[in-house]
């Protein structure tokens, strides 16, 4: 992206998963957030998810600093 003064600021994006535990199956689309590097990003559970699941654990930062690369952030779901 370019700002008026002729910089190019670099971007990035942090993709959010949200997937069934057991056997990987999305439960949500995934979500794409995207920033410029070196600002933040935080992430969350989907409210998209049934309430018969819960989180049972995260892959990947939730929170943190758009970087050079794309970062990925899966939250895995069980059965409630």
């Amino acid at each position: 992206m370019d700002t008026d003064k002729g910089e190019v600021v670099k971007s990035n994006k942090v993709k959010i998963n949200y997937l069934y535990e057991a056997d990987k199956t999305p439960l949500d689309s995934s979500v794409i957030l995207q920033g410029s590097v070196g600002t933040g990003y935080q992430t969350s559970a989907s409210a998209g998810v049934p309430d018969t699941y819960i989180v049972s654990k995260v892959e990947g930062n939730t929170t943190g600093k758009f970087g050079e690369e794309l970062t990925e952030v899966t939250y895995y779901y069980t059965d409630y």
